[in-house]
């Protein structure tokens, strides 16, 4: 994970996953885009499709999700 911007109103991130990865986001949104390679995104046995130029929001309250895949995202979030 690579930290690009971070003020008081948000920060960016370049995520670059190799395997698997775990997070867990209960008090803010994530905004993001698949800048290269494809993978999953998956939360409660739910499969979500990643590949290089889609764009998706991770809602407040998501919890516990895994990153599948070798991708690299742009990640921001409040």
């Amino acid at each position: 994970m690579t930290r690009f911007v971070h003020s008081e109103f948000f920060s960016v991130y370049k995520w670059d996953v190799k395997g698997s990865a775990h997070f867990s986001i209960d008090d803010q949104y994530l905004l993001m885009s698949v800048i290269e390679g494809k993978g999953s995104l998956i939360h409660n046995g739910d499969i979500y499709s990643l590949i290089k130029g889609k764009h998706l929001i991770v809602p407040v309250g998501m919890g516990d999700f895994e990153v599948v895949g070798e991708c690299e995202l742009i990640v921001s979030k409040r």
